[in-house]
């Protein structure tokens, strides 16, 4: 089958101007619109490995920063930026490996559009001491709710994991409103590895869990209803199998679900695979397994996904077209009769361990791709690219 190929090119880069060597730009990216940021979790500018996070919008003259946000505590070691959210004029930026109530406890920063730029309005944290709980290395928002992932939190048993659901209230106030745990959880099934948030449902991976063999994986959803979280489904794919790592990407819009297995070795070792489930008369079934033509081992495809409403993006950084994980990513559309490839996207400056398509994100047919091994700046400085 041939794979309609669309190069990113120069223009569709972008790079910030104090962008440096182990920066990591990239290694993170979320898209609403005509916004768009970039998390750059290896950033100095409060330590090394600080890190930070970029904002920006798209113009008459194209993709142009908005603002640089750090967290206002922020120190050495602490990776904010690791993972990032967007919606509207809420962005929510990830930092697990924060230290405040234990190594790698982990947080999450909540920053608001106001009219001097980009505003910290809370940080949001465990209540109590839990080292390496990793609180912070997934978020996601949906209107005025965010998820944090806090998948090496030991509640059954050592890394079993949690997810955390915070609202704001009538008066702003960020809230703890539930703390997600599964019904079946278990020691070192890392719940919480990804979380995704649409309206009135989350969907969590749990990519350590092995119903289908060692570390197999699975996601869960959790549907909102008079006021209480509570799970409405297991996903657990039809081929999955040994350390497949279904669960490690996950992404929810209206009644699909999409979840990576990076791990699935359908095409070789590691080749990878990802899943698209949809709701039909109150259950979620499986719909599709993709699998790119023509996949190899170690192309890790399924490692990042997104979806919104009929289109789908799936990353692949280990694709190997300009050099080991040079990267690619896969775009599709959603049709009655299941999920129809549109193009490979690929980066005409990706060279070998840029793994472009690390991270993705898509909104409104438009997509920004990570490439946080990029070496324009230095050494892993990174770069995204933006269609």
């Amino acid at each position: 089958m041939d794979v309609k190929q669309v190069v990113l090119t120069r223009k569709h880069k972008i790079v910030p101007d104090d962008n440096e060597a182990n920066d990591h730009f990239g290694i993170s990216v979320a898209m609403d619109g005509d916004r768009a940021v970039v998390g750059a979790r290896g950033d100095d500018d409060r330590g090394a490995q600080a890190g930070s996070a970029y904002v920006f919008v798209r113009g008459a003259e194209g993709w142009v920063l908005e603002s640089k946000v750090v967290a206002a505590d922020g120190g050495e070691g602490e990776l904010f930026g690791v993972d990032v959210a967007l919606d509207g004029e809420l962005l929510v930026v990830g930092s697990r490996g924060n230290i405040d109530r234990g190594s790698q406890t982990g947080s999450a920063y909540v920053f608001s559009k106001g009219g001097f730029g980009w505003i910290q309005e809370k940080k949001l944290a465990v209540s109590k001491q839990i080292s390496n709980c990793c609180f912070g290395s997934d978020v996601s928002i949906s209107g005025n709710v965010i998820v944090v992932g806090a998948s090496g939190e030991s509640v059954r048993g050592h890394a079993s994991g949690a997810a955390y659901v915070f609202r704001q209230s009538e008066l702003g106030l960020w809230l703890l409103e539930a703390k997600l745990i599964p019904e079946d959880a278990s020691e070192r099934d890392y719940f919480g590895s990804s979380v995704d948030i649409d309206g009135s449902r989350v969907v969590i991976g749990a990519d350590g869990s092995d119903d289908q063999g060692v570390r197999s994986g699975s996601a869960y959803v959790f549907h909102r209803t008079r006021g209480k979280w509570r799970q409405e489904a297991k996903l657990i794919p039809g081929e999955g199998g040994r350390h497949h790592l279904f669960g490690a990407a996950v992404a929810i819009s209206g009644e699909r679900i999409i979840v990576g297995a990076y791990g699935d070795d359908v095409n070789g070792r590691q080749s990878g695979s990802a899943y698209v489930f949809i709701r039909k008369a109150g259950k979620w079934q499986e719909m599709s397994k993709l699998v790119p033509p023509g996949g190899r081992a170690t192309q890790y495809f399924g490692r990042s996904v997104d979806i919104d409403g009929e289109s789908v993006i799936v990353g692949a950084f280990g694709d190997g077209h300009s050099g080991l994980k040079s990267g690619a990513a896969y775009v599709y559309s959603v049709r009655k009769t299941g999920l129809v490839l549109q193009a490979k996207l690929l980066a005409e400056s990706a060279r070998a361990l840029q793994e472009f398509g690390r991270s993705v994100a898509i909104s409104n047919r438009r997509v920004v791709v990570g490439m946080h091994g990029d070496g324009s700046k230095g050494p892993w400085s990174g770069a995204a690219l933006i269609q």
